[in-house]
């Protein structure tokens, strides 16, 4: 569920006051236009999150955390209605918020991981290969902040792991699975996103390795652990069926991911 870092403030109670209720109103609009496409609630949310941005001084700890949010809200509704300005200048916001958290903060890895996400949003749309490039570079990087057992690992490798199959060649398909391997191994059963994780393997899979029986096996699994309803399960017998297929011939894959902005 999307929703935003909490923002405590530091300057007049008034402002504080002010902007926590900017952000928290900004957060119900963004999950009302995911829920219903009205248009006026995305938009009402951008416009929130900037004024939240206007009363926040340069300088202010919490600067960082409004300018990731109102990327976030743009990156959503470039996803509904692929204005393409709105990928731009969520990737530019993203790029402020990273650019203003330290590395050692609690939340550098997921603006990280937010930025990557919005560079290989744009490439997806553009068929830019440097801004894949630079998603993964920047995935590399959130990786990395992440320490071991850290409950956000599993979907940052996930995230690496995907734009890396984006790219198709075949030691980017090994990194692929290297990275979707592990997302898998560290997301216990039952997790909302093991499915998921694993159909991504699975298709992995169908790349330039071409195992197939491997390809099955994985999106089987992923299958099996997706309940009727599942917002996956189209996808994810689409997967399985198209491993089949692969098994007596060519057919194309459609490619379930998992990744998703860290908030």
């Amino acid at each position: 569920m999307l929703g935003v870092q909490s923002v405590e403030l530091v300057i007049s109670v008034e402002s504080q006051r002010k902007v926590e209720e900017l952000s928290n109103s900004a957060a119900q609009l963004i999950e009302q236009f995911k829920e219903s496409g009205d248009c006026v609630a995305i938009d009402s949310a951008v416009q929130l999150m900037e004024e939240a941005i206007n009363l926040t001084p340069d300088g202010h700890p919490d600067k960082g955390t409004l300018l990731s949010n109102l990327g976030i809200a743009l990156w959503v509704r470039f996803e509904h209605l692929r204005e393409l300005g709105d990928i731009e200048r969520a990737a530019h916001f993203i790029q402020k918020a990273v650019d203003l958290t330290p590395d050692d903060h609690a939340s550098k890895a997921n603006q990280l991981s937010n930025l990557g996400f919005a560079f290989q949003s744009r490439s997806e749309h553009l068929g830019e290969l440097e801004d894949i490039g630079n998603a993964i570079h920047i995935y590399q990087q959130a990786v990395d902040l992440t320490p071991d057992g850290h409950a956000d690992k599993a979907t940052e490798l996930n995230n690496l792991g995907h734009a890396f199959q984006s790219l198709g060649e075949l030691g980017d398909i090994e990194n692929a699975i290297c990275f979707n391997q592990q997302a898998v191994d560290l997301t216990p059963d039952g997790h909302t996103y093991k499915a998921v994780r694993l159909s991504n393997l699975g298709t992995a899979f169908l790349g330039e390795l071409g195992d197939i029986e491997k390809a099955i096996h994985f999106n089987q699994q992923a299958v099996d652990l997706m309940p009727d309803g599942h917002a996956s399960k189209g996808t994810g017998l689409n997967n399985l069926g198209t491993a089949l297929l692969e098994s007596r011939g060519t057919s194309r894959m459609l490619f379930t991911s998992s990744s998703r902005l860290l908030i």
